[in-house]
């Protein structure tokens, strides 16, 4: 069985939280389980996973360095500030020859005015001592004074500027957008980003900041034009532009790998699709038309599923995805998004945004409004969403048609859908082959992805798959993985061992569950490969065949007693190596800790042909209980009671090890009862009795019948003898014992002996009733 490290952490941790249930082990996707929103959801790339489609691929090498910027955001704490405060002051002194200056740039920035400042760096190269003064004025609130400093620093020669240059364009640059000033503060930022493009030192990633900043300025315009979160009507153009700018701007910096940019982004559509007159304003530009649909299709609840829980009342107006009686999609979209719709329609500038348009109608219910959108485009995105569009017809074989190009479009153009996308849509994909009665494919397809569909593949493998289709997938298909999506052993999603000898190994279980002994071994893990409990499981296989044949072979019955005993013993001591379901009801996936995660315990539901529900019902576990195989081994010892004495110690102690086996087996108690009930009626009272199920000895299967009844025969002379020592009058007792002892010797002839005397007497009683009845009165 597989021990993926991670596990043992978690039961380390179960030490820690006593009474509380722990999370299980990382559990891989699962698609099959709730094929209906499987093979109906909407697909979609995530927000942040779409934004490549869409931002541009700046052509410079400019890198932003934002740790320096962290002081500007309050939720830092103040050690942490004054650190990065501490590392840029050393950035800034980097360039210093000397201690002296050094020094000397020490005592300017202790200084409360720039004045003070600049005769305090006396001796500094003159751009580093008219900027360290300028940033005393800043720092200080006096934006003129720090203007003057910074606007000092660009008029020196090229070569005197060159090592504050894109430092005083950037301050400048905020000075003019604090100040509203939208002309200037444009200017000086792209000053700043053309001063590191040209080679002036950029440590602080000032280049790449300078959008943010940029971008930040014209959000805030735009955000100025609102009344009360109202936009009003003559407003709205210039609000358009203003929003249209800052999402670019932020797009430029995200491209570049800035951290801050991101969410800013979502805060741009966050705001354009708060109110339809702003859409309206703002979705006529190709980016923004991308950005929008991006951020919208995240946030519409899918009316092509059953389930509720996705949705947000954010972009719902008042309505449930499906309606109640029909189980047809219900939504009346937000206004923003219907004005969204509409604008995209009337100014269609970025047919590449279509897929997600036609994404946003499907999810809606729009069906055929969705169709019209990617019915000319071979995007990997409207190849899928084709296939949606072919299962809501009920059109399997034209969505399978759909889901090869997807698939056969990504793997070309390794572009627009993201890697987790790309893994989802050969899921989906084997969902359908499975829905179609195509088995081995639907396996095939799965498998691909390594351990990421782990589950998925067990329940397909383990009870859909006959034996013999299992096996000559395993020995065709099974000996390595054919994807490029396959999963490390570190893969969150993953599991320790790798997916070729996992499925191997599944397939010996099943063959040992068929009693295919010899086959098995071939498939099993080898005893060097690691993450399996037994190590040794071939040889244990080997072990249980060899006392299964000599048990229902022709030995006397004390040798076949043997053989059964040690079977259920080997059964239940290694059963989850050598048989145990991957999935249910044993969950060897999880080392039986677990009940749940991978796999079925039920098939139905949607897209499910009765031929896979004969399937799977033909392939449960018997007895369909947890552990199954603990059952087995007690019948196993049972049939090794029925083998010896029953007033022997060896049907005592068979017996108690079968008990407890069951009183440690979850809700299996009443089943222990049974078997010290049938002890207690059949057997021998045995010093064990009293912890019966616990500590039970080894059973003694030496011991014949006849030695039974010489045993009991001792023990009887032994208490008579006992008696007599004690001085109590035992001739009576043992000749009472003596005939006790014939009449359970000879049970059968007493009992007909009593039956006889029985009806002699019930005849003369009837003979004395009738002469008295017949008598003349």
């Amino acid at each position: 069985m597989r021990i993926p490290k991670r596990w043992y952490i978690a039961v380390s941790a179960v030490a820690f939280i006593g009474g509380v249930l722990a999370c299980g082990p990382d559990f891989p996707w699962q698609l099959l389980d709730d094929r209906n929103v499987t093979l109906r959801s909407t697909p979609a790339n995530d927000f942040q996973d779409e934004m490549p489609a869409f931002l541009p691929k700046p052509a410079d090498q400019l890198k932003p360095n934002e740790e320096y910027l962290l002081e500007r955001h309050s939720y830092y704490d103040e050690n942490w500030n004054g650190s990065l405060k501490a590392e840029r002051a050393a950035e800034e002194e980097r360039e210093l020859k000397t201690e002296a200056e050094i020094a000397s740039i020490r005592v300017m920035r202790s200084q409360d005015s720039d004045d003070k400042a600049y005769a305090a760096g006396a001796g500094l190269p003159e751009a580093v001592r008219l900027y360290t003064a300028g940033a005393v004025a800043y720092h200080g609130n006096a934006m003129t004074q720090a203007a003057r400093r910074f606007e000092a620093v660009l008029a020196l020669p090229a070569d005197q500027r060159k090592s504050r240059a894109t430092w005083a364009a950037f301050m400048l640059g905020r000075i003019h957008a604090a100040a509203g000033e939208e002309a200037d503060a444009a200017r000086y930022f792209t000053m700043t980003r053309e001063f590191a493009l040209q080679g002036a030192p950029d440590p602080l990633g000032l280049a790449v900041a300078s959008y943010n900043e940029e971008a930040g300025m014209h959000y805030r315009l735009a955000e100025a034009l609102l009344h009360d979160g109202v936009l009003p009507a003559d407003q709205a153009e210039i609000f358009g532009r203003h929003m249209t700018v800052a999402g670019k701007l932020y797009g430029e910096a995200e491209a570049r790998g800035s951290r801050w940019s991101f969410n800013s982004l979502v805060w741009v559509a966050g705001e354009v699709m708060a109110e339809p007159v702003r859409v309206e304003a703002a979705a006529r530009d190709p980016f923004m038309q991308h950005l929008l649909v991006a951020y919208t299709l995240g946030r519409i609840p899918d009316a092509s599923t059953e389930r509720s829980d996705y949705y947000f009342d954010y972009f719902i107006d008042g309505h449930h995805p499906l309606d109640a009686a029909s189980g047809k999609p219900n939504m009346i979209l937000e206004p923003s998004v219907a004005v969204l719709v509409a604008v995209l329609e009337k100014h269609p500038a970025s047919r590449q945004g279509w897929d997600g348009l036609g994404a946003i109608m499907y999810r809606a219910g729009r069906y055929d409004l969705a169709a019209k959108l990617v019915a000319d485009s071979s995007t990997p995105m409207a190849a899928w969403l084709k296939a949606k569009l072919a299962i809501q017809k009920g059109d399997l074989a034209k969505a399978a048609e759909f889901y090869s190009q997807a698939v056969e479009s990504f793997k070309s153009t390794k572009a627009g859908i993201s890697d987790y996308n790309a893994v989802l849509l050969q899921g989906e994909q084997a969902t359908l082959a499975l829905a179609r009665g195509e088995y081995l494919d639907a396996l095939d397809k799965l498998y691909a992805q390594g351990d990421k569909y782990w589950g998925d593949i067990a329940y397909v493998a383990e009870r859909i798959l006959t034996t013999d289709e299992l096996k000559q997938f395993v020995d065709t298909r099974g000996a390595t993985v054919q994807s490029d999506h396959v999963v490390s052993d570190e893969d969150y999603y993953g599991i320790t061992a790798g997916s070729r000898t996992e499925l191997r190994d599944l397939l010996a279980r099943r063959l040992v569950r068929d009693g295919r002994y010899n086959e098995s071994l071939v498939y099993f893990h080898g005893s060097k490969e690691s993450g399996f409990a037994d190590p040794q499981v071939r040889d244990h296989v080997t072990a249980y065949a060899k006392a299964l044949a000599i048990a229902e072979g022709k030995e006397d019955s004390l040798a076949r007693a043997h053989a059964w005993y040690d079977a259920g013993v080997l059964a239940r001591e290694w059963g989850m190596e050598m048989m145990g379901y991957e999935s249910a009801p044993d969950y060897f996936s999880v080392q039986g800790y677990y009940a749940y995660g991978y796999g079925q315990e039920k098939t139905g539901g949607s897209f499910v042909t009765d031929d896979e529900k004969r399937r799977f019902s033909a392939s449960t576990a018997k007895p369909d209980s947890r552990f199954h195989y603990r059952f087995l081994a007690v019948d196993d010892l049972r049939k090794a009671a029925a083998l010896v004495p029953p007033r022997g110690q060896a049907y005592a102690a068979i017996l108690c090890t079968a008990a407890g086996w069951m009183y440690h087996t979850q809700d299996q108690a009443p089943l222990g009862d049974e078997l010290y009930k049938q002890y207690v009626a059949h057997g021998a009272i045995v010093d064990f009795a009293t912890h019966f199920g616990n500590s039970c000895p080894d059973p003694d299967f030496t011991e014949t019948a006849a030695d039974v009844t010489d045993k009991a025969h001792a023990q009887t002379v032994a208490w008579i003898a006992a008696r007599k020592a004690a001085g109590h009058p035992v001739n009576r007792l043992s000749f009472i014992q003596r005939i006790m002892g014939k009449i359970r010797r000879h049970m059968g002839l007493a009992l007909l002996a009593v039956l006889g005397l029985m009806i002699v007497l019930a005849g003369a009683a009837a003979a004395g009733i009738w002469r008295w009845h017949s008598k003349p009165r």
